[in-house]
């Protein structure tokens, strides 16, 4: 087995969360590192992760295709989802259960602050890269992660303005009061929009017309100036990380959808970003005017290696691979901020 593999067996039933409560990174970390052609360093990293990891819940009881939507949301199963996924791979192939399951998942985007989906993104492309048995098992767990932890923001699509992500993201309203402290999840924090019926309606503010391929690096490029704007403490880079990495995964997981079921994807993930702006900014979403920093992909790719913190190293994968996709600077200087607001973390 090859580096990511052996990795992926290794971390082969541990919970989605850490004993911190916090999320278990190590599987999207070791294909980040995998793909940003970094093998030998995979495990040291996910070695120097393991005294956080924490076994998965018990398996509880099957869940019945019939009844899955009963079981969403609960994180108590995710073993239960991790063996309904399992079961689904073995009948249906790995691409054909993502293509089942991800449309059926999409409203519950912002799930764990989006890690469910973002996980899902890395296993899928794992195995674009290579089929092998630790990585459709890894796949199982990711689409469990997002269905245990599911959870569904506020919608409500009655008016359409078919606005860019730029403008959309602009008229989104911020909440009041202070929610910038690193007390409480990101999760629960999201819930200050529950009852927040224009935030609803602002689902319907993104037009989704254009090709969910140049719309999907649109809404990235415009999440990357969300971040150079509104990052300013190391909780805004983890939280507006999460705006990108979402997107990312969309990305990931789009050669296995129609371009419906992109557009849909997309809409739920730009609705979680706006939720992410929404909650956390301090001030409206203003294009920054200044020019991006000057680096280079290989610089930020090994600053972020050296730096070792899990978001950096996400971020500066997806940003990294967005750059090469559109040339926007931006992406290179949220990797920058990121790697800069974030306190390192010693490797051993």
């Amino acid at each position: 087995m090859n580096a990511l593999d052996d990795a992926l067996t290794e971390l082969h039933g541990y919970s989605c969360e850490l004993r911190n409560g916090l999320t278990n990174h190590a599987p999207m970390v070791a294909e980040a590192l995998h793909h940003l052609g970094l093998d030998t360093d995979i495990k040291p990293w996910v070695t120097s992760e393991l005294d956080n990891c924490v076994l998965r819940p018990k398996h509880l009881e099957a869940i019945e295709l019939d009844q899955w939507q009963a079981a969403l949301g609960n994180p108590a199963r995710f073993a239960d989802w991790a063996s309904l996924f399992q079961a689904e791979i073995e009948d249906l192939g790995w691409a054909a259960t993502l293509a089942a399951w991800v449309p059926r998942l999409a409203p519950g985007f912002a799930a764990s602050a989006a890690h469910g989906v973002i996980r899902v993104g890395h296993a899928a492309r794992g195995l674009h890269d290579e089929e092998t048995q630790p990585r459709e098992l890894e796949l199982a767990e990711a689409l469990a992660s997002w269905a245990s932890d599911y959870l569904e923001l506020l919608v409500r699509d009655t008016v359409t303005l078919d606005l860019s992500p730029s403008q959309a993201l602009a008229r989104t309203s911020l909440v009041e009061g202070s929610l910038h402290s690193p007390a409480g999840s990101i999760t629960s924090a999201l819930g200050a929009l529950n009852d927040d019926a224009t935030f609803a309606e602002h689902f319907a503010a993104l037009g989704v017309d254009d090709d969910p391929n140049e719309l999907s690096l649109d809404i990235a490029a415009t999440f990357a100036r969300l971040f150079c704007q509104s990052a300013r403490t190391p909780l805004g880079a983890i939280v507006f990380t999460h705006a990108i990495t979402g997107i990312a995964a969309a990305r990931n997981i789009f050669p296995y959808l129609v371009d419906e079921q992109r557009r849909n994807l997309l809409r739920y993930a730009f609705h979680t970003g706006c939720a992410l702006h929404s909650v956390y900014s301090e001030h409206p979403y203003a294009p920054p005017v200044d020019e991006p920093l000057p680096l280079e992909a290989p610089e930020c790719v090994y600053d972020a290696l050296d730096h070792g913190d899990e978001h950096v190293i996400k971020l500066t994968d997806a940003c990294v691979t967005f750059n090469e996709a559109c040339g926007d600077g931006f992406f290179l200087s949220a990797a920058e901020r990121c790697r800069r607001l974030l306190p390192p973390r010693r490797i051993s």
